[in-house]
């Protein structure tokens, strides 16, 4: 397992998540995991909505941004290991 850095800065609305460090086996399903979501699920492949936003206050999967930190220790679990939110 390893830890790494997500982030966004496409939608810096007021509720939205902007980064946050978690732990998967890869880049690719580190950028597929969804910070207000407590596990990894298909959410990119959702439509947009009428604002544009359909992303539980995320960014579209090709916005998203990865950066490898390290590797994790054996008893960390995959997904969310902190987040950030930008309350409105």
């Amino acid at each position: 397992m390893n830890l790494y850095k997500i982030w966004q800065d496409v939608n810096n609305h007021f509720d939205t998540w902007d980064s946050a460090v978690v732990a998967a086996e890869s880049a690719i399903e580190a950028r597929k995991i969804n910070p207000r979501r407590s596990a990894p699920i298909d959410w990119y492949k959702a439509d947009l909505s009428s604002d544009g936003w359909k992303y539980d206050g995320w960014a579209p999967l090709s916005d998203i941004k990865v950066k490898f930190l390290g590797k994790a220790s054996k008893k960390i679990k995959k997904g969310i290991i902190v987040r950030s939110f930008n309350a409105g």
